[in-house]
């Protein structure tokens, strides 16, 4: 291997930071981590069993696009994330499908408004989460370190001397707040790689043993978990926004390569790993 496969791993993303601000201070389609939302009176708010889901992230491409290149994304619009924060699913069961979702927001920035929480919401947190303004930079994203030894078939010394030789070729530094926080790019990983469960479930099969592994249908299934992409990644963050995934855990959404080629944001799997 060498430098030359971990360069191939390579791939562009969205390194974000929070940054403590009052929600009056964000104009409208400003992007951010929780808060309150801004969309088009026409969109209803994405609920699960009559109950609304959580707002978690909103994202403006048009700034994104700014720090890019990024190809795969619209060069315009927003996306705003959703999931069931009370609940918590881990994404390991298709029954979890609905829990969360992704929503492409297209109007104007004259069109939107700020959208507080609809009635139903848990009454453990009413107000929703606090608000953080995003910093957010380009830049080149590799693997996590732990993920290339399996694939790669190499021993972690190897492995370990050509990921910092790249990290200081390319400038990339890895920074435990931050990185947290990532738009594409490669998962940090709490625990294994989420491809085959994501592909898996999304599919129809059971992953919180070794169920779906073992069914007759896994078998032609997971050639295609290369297909699965980051989308975006949220740490836990108790100070700034009050959100804890499992126990100081991370929460992942997912979306194969060609539903993000067309911008086709409906099938978007989510995994929890604490």
């Amino acid at each position: 291997m060498r430098i030359g496969v971990l360069e191939s791993l390579m791939r562009p993303s969205v390194r974000m930071s929070p940054v403590a601000v009052e929600p009056a201070e964000l104009p409208l389609g400003a992007s951010r981590l929780g808060g309150l939302p801004d969309f088009p009176a026409g969109v209803d708010w994405p609920r699960f069993e009559g109950r609304p889901l959580n707002f978690l992230c909103q994202i403006d491409l048009a700034k994104v696009q700014g720090l890019g290149p990024f190809d795969d994304l619209p060069e315009s619009g927003w996306l705003l994330f959703f999931y069931d924060a009370e609940g918590q699913p881990w994404g390991y069961d298709p029954k979890h499908r609905g829990r969360w979702r992704v929503l492409r927001v297209q109007t104007g920035s004259g069109s939107l408004e700020r959208r507080e929480r609809p009635a139903g919401a848990a009454a453990e947190r009413p107000a929703g989460f606090k608000t953080c303004a995003l910093e957010m930079r380009a830049e080149v994203c590799l693997p996590d370190v732990l993920d290339l030894l399996f694939p790669l078939d190499v021993d972690d010394e190897e492995v370990d001397d050509d990921y910092v030789r790249i990290l200081e070729e390319t400038e990339t530094t890895i920074e435990p707040f931050s990185e947290n926080y990532r738009l594409l790019g490669h998962p940090s990983l709490v625990q294994a790689d989420m491809r085959e469960k994501c592909q898996l479930v999304a599919n129809g099969l059971y992953c919180g043993d070794g169920t779906g592994w073992r069914d007759p249908r896994a078998k032609a299934l997971l050639p295609a978990a290369k297909e699965w992409q980051l989308l975006l990644q949220l740490a836990s963050d108790e100070k700034w926004l009050r959100w804890n995934w499992g126990l100081g855990g991370k929460l992942y959404f997912w979306i194969r390569q060609n539903d993000l080629a067309r911008a086709h944001f409906e099938d978007v799997w989510v995994a929890l790993q604490s």
